[in-house]
């Protein structure tokens, strides 16, 4: 075989194992399967990002997550069952949050209703002639206000649902 076709074939099978250990160290982190390295340092660091507040001490400490050692074995009967979770999470996360649907439904209320008002407000009686006319200018006006509205009870409703789902996250 070619020395540089051996070469890449080694660089790749070692990127593919650090790209494995670096996933395989995030679940088990993720999963709060890890053991805390406490920095000498009272101050933040790359190297120690996380912190936690020690009620005995009333001190507050940085530390870094180490992940537990685990063989393969163990990992896969943990992805098993962390899969299982996951899955059961999302299906929990699918039920909307509720006051996002009730915004989201109000929004769509208001659209209709300001549709309808559009038209029905629209039509006024000129006085002079007795007669009924449709006036465009107090139709848009009707629908600019419940559009406008309708927008800002979406924009809310949107809001709290990317709230609940970085809250999920």
């Amino acid at each position: 075989m070619n020395q540089r076709v051996q070469e890449f074939i080694n660089q790749q099978k070692i990127q593919a194992e650090y790209n494995m250990n670096m996933e395989k160290a995030k679940v088990l982190n993720d999963l709060g399967l890890y053991d805390k390295e406490y920095s000498e340092n009272p101050a933040w660091s790359e190297k120690y990002p996380e912190y936690e507040y020690d009620q005995v001490t009333q001190q507050g400490k940085y530390f870094r997550k180490i992940p537990i050692s685990v063989t393969d074995e163990e990992y896969a009967e943990i992805l098993k069952y962390a899969n299982q979770n996951n899955i059961a999470s999302i299906n929990e996360n699918d039920n909307k949050n509720k006051i996002a649907s009730v915004f989201t439904g109000i929004s769509y209320a208001i659209f209709i209703v300001g549709a309808i008002l559009g038209f029905v407000m629209g039509y006024t009686k000129d006085i002079v002639d007795d007669t009924y006319s449709f006036s465009f200018a107090i139709a848009i006006a009707w629908w600019g206000v419940s559009f406008i509205g309708g927008m800002f009870m979406l924009g809310f409703a949107e809001i709290i649902k990317l709230l609940n789902a970085i809250k999920n996250t």
